[in-house]
């Protein structure tokens, strides 16, 4: 071990080694997973995969740790070529190690595998396998002959059958499941999700994932049942052919494996255009909804979002069909205001900031993203406006000077396409606004930020030292 990460569990410190972090993260968003075992938190989406989310408290003493609070981070680790989230209650710092200041121990019966010094502190190192591997074993109590040898037989049938993994959903009292393969990421209803006007009722509005607009649909909706809303409501995001569309569903059941012999095709007569066949787990029925079927529905939903986009505003606005600019539309003190779409590498949602020390009046803090320090801007403090405090709100990421910096802002409001027939250009090219788009017949106002004149040199740079 040449390098070690070091964090805290219940005050006493433990150790890691860094050849298998990946990055460090706040903690995720969770979606619970059914029966599993209570070191799982859940699972999050980190780096495009569905990983699982460990508590490390709970692996070592069987206590649960609390992810809420700010300190606690989230280790995101490659093992055996697959990711895994690892919860801790505070990070120390990721250190080089000096082999005369570790002592291993031969024989471990609780995953910690030596000791190593470290400033004034012993730190106890853990093996992540040993800990890991305790997780995956499932106890079974079997209460009679009879039923141990009905296990069993099941086990060596299953053992022959081959099997695929599926993503189970709830939707009422009924269990739905996908393949996995075909879920790209899991996120958590978002509040910052742009409606479309005179859209189908299903299709709930647009969102912004990683550079990429993504049409959501309401699948309750779809499937003729009541639109309801809870905190438990997940967003599945799906993909087929290199189109993506999230699938809005009431909450996550499992990720589970289900063997072709759990599973019960219609013949051609009764089958629904939705479903493939019916999965028998234990007790409880599955609904597998068909691969074609998704297909379809990812394609229809985007071939209508193309559609909506070239007929947008054709009521009001004489297009010019080869010449438009799209912008990002967010709100200041209730002022609507523009961006290129091309200066916006993504839109994140508002959940704080690390302050920063002795920095600009206008830099808010600084925020992880994806193992990244950003520093967050007011363009409130940067533009003269009146400060506010928000409980809510979006950051814009982009990049200036080969940097990423985000903008907050109190809401993103509509991405857009604006024919250039109603974008005005300011003669001052060094104008923090260098255009004005009229919308409405011109009773619409915006104005657009050229965010290359919002900064002198170096003036968003954050020292080293001053982060210390």
């Amino acid at each position: 071990m040449n390098q070690a990460l070091i964090f805290k569990l219940e005050g006493a410190e433990y150790a890691i080694d860094s050849e298998a972090l990946i990055k460090i993260d706040r903690t995720p968003e969770l979606t619970p997973v059914s029966y599993s075992s209570k070191s799982i938190l859940g699972l999050c989406s980190t780096e495009g995969q569905i990983v699982p989310v460990y508590d490390a408290l709970h692996l070592l003493t069987h206590n649960s740790m609390d992810v809420r609070k700010s300190e606690a981070r989230a280790l995101i680790l490659n093992r055996d070529d697959k990711l895994i989230s690892l919860m801790v209650e505070e990070v120390i710092g990721n250190i080089e190690v000096d082999s005369k200041s570790v002592e291993y121990i031969d024989n471990s019966s609780d995953g910690v595998v030596g000791f190593m010094k470290y400033n004034d502190s012993v730190v106890q190192i853990l093996s992540l396998d040993f800990l890991l591997e305790s997780v995956s074993i499932t106890k079974l109590e079997v209460k009679d002959k009879k039923q141990a040898k009905s296990k069993s037989s099941q086990v060596e049938t299953k053992a022959n059958q081959s099997y695929k993994q599926y993503l189970v959903f709830n939707m009422e009292d009924e269990k739905f499941g996908i393949l996995i393969d075909t879920v790209r990421e899991i996120i958590v209803d978002s509040k910052s999700m742009i409606s479309i006007a005179n859209s189908p009722k299903e299709v709930l509005g647009l969102i912004t994932l990683r550079n990429e607009v993504i049409p959501v649909l309401d699948l309750r909706i779809h499937f003729n049942k009541e639109a309801i809303r809870s905190d438990k409501n997940r967003i599945l995001i799906v993909h087929s052919n290199g189109a993506l569309v999230g699938l809005l569903v009431d909450s996550i059941e499992d990720i589970t494996e289900i063997y072709d012999n759990q599973l019960e095709e219609f013949s051609v007569k009764y089958r629904d255009e939705k479903v493939s066949s019916i999965a028998k787990t234990e007790s409880k029925l599955t609904t597998i909804l068909s691969n074609n079927y998704l297909k379809t529905l990812t394609l229809n939903v985007q071939s209508y979002m193309q559609n909506e986009n070239k007929n947008s505003e054709s009521d009001t606005l004489a297009r010019d069909y080869e010449n438009f600019d799209e912008v990002v539309i967010f709100k200041l003190e209730d002022e609507e205001f523009a961006m290129d779409i091309d200066d916006i590498l993504e839109i994140v949602r508002y959940e704080g900031f690390t302050e920063v020390p002795v920095t600009k009046a206008f830099i808010l803090g600084m925020i992880n993203l994806r193992g990244e320090v950003v520093p967050v801007v007011s363009l409130m403090s940067k533009l003269g406006l009146k400060e506010k405090t928000f409980e809510e709100g979006n950051i814009l990421i982009s990049e200036i000077a080969g940097s990423k910096v985000g903008f907050f802002v109190e809401s993103v409001s509509d991405i857009i396409n604006i024919p250039l027939n109603v974008i005005k250009e300011n003669s001052d090219t060094e104008n923090i606004f260098s255009h004005t788009i009229l919308l409405d017949g011109g009773k619409r106002m915006i104005l657009k930020m050229a965010i290359q004149n919002l900064f002198l040199k170096d003036e968003i740079k954050i020292d080293e030292e001053e982060t210390v």
